[in-house]
């Protein structure tokens, strides 16, 4: 029984450290996830911000346009008027 015994506790002991070690492993894991998701975080906040630089030119570019288009269609009117006037 003694033999047995001793076989139990080396056994036992083996199971605890190689918990502690999978604990430690997990552990170590997640840290990694943690970090990688924060440098994740912080590169999409970054996108975002530059996004949001943009976004007034853009706006400014589609005022520029539609101002554009509104003068095509004065400019076309006007060369319609000219022209049924003209004839």
């Amino acid at each position: 029984m003694a033999a047995t015994q001793t076989s139990y506790e080396g056994e036992f002991v083996y199971f605890e450290k190689e918990r502690e070690r999978l604990v430690a492993e997990i552990t170590s894991t997640f840290e990694d996830l943690l970090s990688s998701s924060n440098l994740l975080n912080r590169k999409l906040e970054e996108v975002l911000g530059v996004g949001r630089e943009f976004e007034t030119i853009s706006s400014l570019w589609g005022k520029f346009h539609d101002f554009m288009r509104e003068q095509d269609t004065v400019d076309v009117a006007l060369e319609e008027n000219s022209i049924r006037s003209s004839t």
